[in-house]
């Protein structure tokens, strides 16, 4: 476990507990590494990538360390502070150890590896509770589907059961809101045309195979594929055929789309036949399509959706055939940027 993942797993908690509050100052630096293992619900938490989290549908996060944790420190010896930014509503938060029991509770188990501690929140995570006059609490910093959230924790402090403190600082982490659970493989998809195209963007964003592409996709409205070959202006659109799927992970729905449908929903141009790119427009923003004459709203914000190329085929301008087939890639629906947020 290195440096890097022990501090994401202790953000990720920190994150969940957010309000406003003060946190005791923290003591010397002491590196640690016995975080072996950060599960939001029963997902486990990747710190190399971006983490689809359904923050409306979970409540409990657990971290897995490989030494002891006293009941007593965990509700008596830690301390903790972190900025926490919306990006898609623009909201920032400063968060601080008073928040912890303002929104749900600590529980501590020990097994073969060392001890389990679980965040158990009274609501879900979409929400964070603040306390009001008599008694009571309010919901503020709301999460929806489809929202950016980066995590800059300051520190964390926390003691084991032999007494020995360790405390831990952080960099940025990026999570995005999902509108479901995310339960499905991650594995890479196949988008490699060998050498037939050089690559293709969704608006301005680049797609890649390697990771889900975050796109808003209620802001964009145009396909560009570069290819490596000329283009005839004049009948590249009438000669080729396509048929790609798009299949909602979420909501489990799927969606054949051929020329024909495309057509109903924009139009295709060479942009410069030399270089060999072509650009697809659509007549409205890519969260919906027309098919058969009705709009299909394909996926909302928080959706992840995996687009697969059946075939693609054609000819370039010295009337050369070329096939592009079988091809896959996955992009989450991200929210629309607050205008001024960061």
């Amino acid at each position: 476990m290195t440096f890097a993942r022990i501090i994401l797993g202790i953000t990720i908690l920190i994150f969940i507990l957010s309000g406003c509050g003060r946190s005791k100052a923290p003591p010397d630096p002491v590196g640690d590494e016995s975080l072996h293992e950060v599960r939001f619900g029963s997902a486990v938490f990747d710190p190399e990538t971006t983490n689809l989290i359904a923050y409306g549908k979970e409540n409990r996060i657990s971290f897995q360390f490989l030494k002891n944790i006293s009941p007593k420190n965990a509700d008596d010896e830690f301390s903790m502070s972190v900025l926490v930014h919306n990006n898609t509503q623009g909201w920032s938060n400063i968060v601080s150890t008073y928040d912890v029991w303002n929104n749900g509770s600590i529980s501590i188990v020990d097994n073969e590896l060392g001890s389990v501690v679980y965040y158990n929140a009274n609501h879900a995570l979409d929400v964070m509770m603040e306390p009001c006059g008599g008694g009571g609490f309010y919901p503020t910093y709301y999460i929806y589907p489809g929202d950016e959230v980066i995590l800059d924790v300051q520190f964390f402090t926390f003691k084991y059961a032999d007494q020995k403190t360790f405390l831990l600082f952080s960099d940025t982490y990026r999570t995005c809101c999902a509108s479901e659970i995310f339960s499905l493989p991650v594995g890479l998809d196949d988008i490699d045309s060998e050498g037939f195209i050089e690559g293709f963007r969704i608006g301005s964003y680049e797609i890649s195979d390697e990771e889900i592409n975050m796109i808003p996709l209620g802001d964009v409205f145009d396909i560009t594929i570069d290819f490596n070959c000329q283009l005839n202006p004049y009948k590249f659109a009438d000669l080729i055929d396509f048929r790609f799927v798009i299949n909602n992970q979420y909501s489990q729905k799927s969606y054949s789309m051929g020329m024909d449908t495309m057509l109903e929903n924009g139009s295709i141009y060479v942009v410069d036949y030399v270089q060999g790119v072509a650009r697809f427009v659509m007549d409205h923003p890519m969260s919906y399509c027309i098919i058969d004459g009705q709009p299909v709203q394909i996926a909302a914000p928080g959706d992840l959706v995996q687009i697969w190329i059946d075939f693609f085929e054609g000819e370039d301008s010295q009337e050369n055939e070329f096939v592009f087939q079988n091809k896959k890639f996955r992009v989450f629906y991200l929210g629309t940027q607050h205008i001024g947020s960061e």
